[in-house]
């Protein structure tokens, strides 16, 4: 039996939708009968066991870590890097192993992608260009000296991002681009009645200006002053400053705000509830909440930018808007034809199958070799 090992910061089985996309791979790892075993960086050092095939070892800092990999690197026949950082870099080097890093955003652009949060987030932002620099010049020296590592990026916009940003031309056989799986309980089939198409859906972290909480709200207040506001029903989950900043949404009795996160039980449920979902991003490598929608069905509106149009197709499987001109022109169009939703729909579910667990267990299969 295949044992993986994989390293990723900060994970947690009960995170609820955090990182929920490294759960949902793990688990067909191991319904594909291959051993998985987790090791992660965490305040309290424990050790979790989900089942014989799946154990979490969390440790309390990297020289731990160093400390059990040095012992019992032999037993692990593949490593796997989900937010590869240069601390765990340079304990990996020592190893002459089968590595395959994910590239999902954050880890491996410069830091100037992230100027919407200089005011935002400010301490942050600082801490984060001194990382950021340690952080890539590592991962270049690292990549550049280990010709045999191989990379998996989640859409083709953050591969050439990363040849970009890092300076390195990859050859072919190095990388493979497959987007993470979608947990199965999206695809189960959702009946939306009538009742359910007026109502919209809107879920997003709004601690980071990335995911455009600021923008969404503001676009809710410009449509607010038209009449095609009233026709519809607003359900606005998730947390941070951004949206605290802006409750005065509630005034408005067609909006409710669900100010927590949720597992992604609980969010298909907010799926089946509603019929079309609005996500504006400044910026996003693919997006698991905007997959997620897709994939059970639901109407998107998203930002025409970055990794976006390459799961959406605009008119067909959802819509790309640019502006909030064609924000309102979609939700007219939308409250004018049913059947637009109906087709927009079924689009979404059928263009969408291919982020199955199991299909993208068989790319990653042909890329790793597993």
């Amino acid at each position: 039996m295949k044992k993986i090992l994989l390293f990723t910061p900060n994970y947690s089985l009960n995170s609820g939708h955090n990182q929920t996309f490294i759960s949902t791979r793990i688990n067909q790892y191991i319904k594909n009968n291959i051993n998985v075993e987790v090791v992660t960086i965490q305040k309290k050092k424990r050790i979790i066991r989900k089942n014989s095939k799946f154990k979490v070892r969390s440790f309390e800092n990297y020289s731990e870590l160093d400390f059990f990999l040095n012992k019992n690197i032999h037993q692990y026949d593949k490593i796997f890097i989900h937010f590869v950082t240069f601390q765990f870099i340079k304990i990996i080097n020592k190893h002459k192993k089968k590595i395959f890093i994910w590239i999902h955003g954050i880890e491996a652009q410069k830091w100037k992608w992230y100027l919407f949060d200089i005011f935002n987030k400010p301490f942050w932002f600082l801490k984060h260009i001194v990382y950021n620099l340690i952080q890539l010049r590592n991962l270049k020296i690292y990549l550049t000296s280990n010709k045999n590592i191989k990379l998996i990026f989640v859409s083709k916009w953050m591969k050439e991002v990363f040849t970009e940003d890092l300076g390195i031309n990859l050859k072919k056989h190095r990388y493979a681009i497959i987007p993470n799986p979608i947990d199965h309980i999206f695809f189960d089939k959702t009946k939306r009645d009538e009742k359910s198409q007026k109502n919209i859906l809107i879920i997003k972290n709004f601690a980071s200006k990335k995911y455009a909480g600021d923008i969404t709200v503001n676009y809710l207040l410009k449509l607010s002053k038209y009449k095609i506001f009233k026709k519809y029903n607003f359900t606005i989950v998730g947390k941070g400053k951004i949206l605290d900043k802006n409750l005065n949404i509630l005034k408005f009795k067609n909006v409710k705000v669900k100010n927590q996160f949720y597992s992604p039980k609980n969010i298909f449920k907010f799926h089946k509830d509603n019929s079309i979902f609005f996500y504006l991003t400044r910026m996003d490598a693919q997006s698991v909440t905007l997959s997620e929608a897709l994939c059970s069905g639901m109407v998107c509106i998203s930002s025409n930018n970055t990794a976006i149009p390459e799961f959406i197709s605009n008119k067909t499987n959802g819509f790309l808007i640019n502006d909030f001109k064609q924000f309102r022109k979609i939700l007219i169009q939308l409250n004018q034809n049913k059947n637009l939703i109906n087709k927009i729909s079924r689009s979404a579910i059928k263009n969408s199958k291919f982020l199955k667990p199991e299909n993208i267990f068989k790319m990653e299969k042909k890329f790793i070799k597993l």
